[in-house]
């Protein structure tokens, strides 16, 4: 089986010959080989960024329980500032001033309450896959069939240029981190 040069923009002719699937299978995995990440630095690398994960949920905790106790202080000021209108201790238009500075706070607390729940785990996330990817590519590429090596190489990087027989890979960002780690 021959890789080529697809044609896809139609005005330019291209002069990259064709090469064998096992030369384009090799260079798929030497790439593979440069972002690889030992079973050690992986399992090290997931549990400090457990324990700093858990971290942030106590830190997130903490913040969203003092969130709730201004949230709370704010009601209290709406109290008292609704009871002196009652008594006319202030104007109509002191007492909508104040009540629109207190909602506004409130409503601000609560945008920050919001953010504080939803956390940012995105981060963990494409760490650990990206850590499992480097750790498992090179033995599920030499394992698997035509598909499961299509996908390897997809998930390696972006923009596979082909030139003079040599693959050129944009390998993604998460990866180059991993194998930088890795050396």
């Amino acid at each position: 089986t021959y890789y080529h040069c697809t044609k896809r923009k139609r005005h330019v002719t291209c002069s990259q010959r064709f090469i064998e699937l096992a030369d384009l299978e090799g260079q798929i995995l030497n790439s593979i080989r440069s972002i690889s990440a030992p079973d050690s630095l992986v399992q090290w690398a997931l549990e400090n960024v457990q324990r700093e994960r858990q971290g942030d949920g106590d830190v997130r905790a903490s913040i969203r329980r003092s969130l709730k106790e201004s949230q709370a202080a704010l009601e209290r000021r709406l109290a008292v500032v609704t009871e002196m209108r009652e008594l006319e201790q202030i104007s109509g238009e002191e007492y909508v001033k104040r009540r629109q500075q207190i909602l506004s706070e409130s409503l601000d607390l609560r945008e920050q309450e919001s953010r504080a729940s939803r956390g940012n785990d995105g981060w963990f996330e494409l760490l650990q896959n990206s850590l499992k990817f480097a750790n498992q590519a090179e033995k599920h590429f030499l394992a698997g069939g035509v598909a499961e090596r299509r996908e390897i190489a997809v998930g390696l990087g972006s923009h596979f240029l082909l030139r003079d027989r040599k693959l050129e890979i944009s390998v993604t960002k998460p990866l180059l981190i991993v194998a930088e780690s890795a050396r």
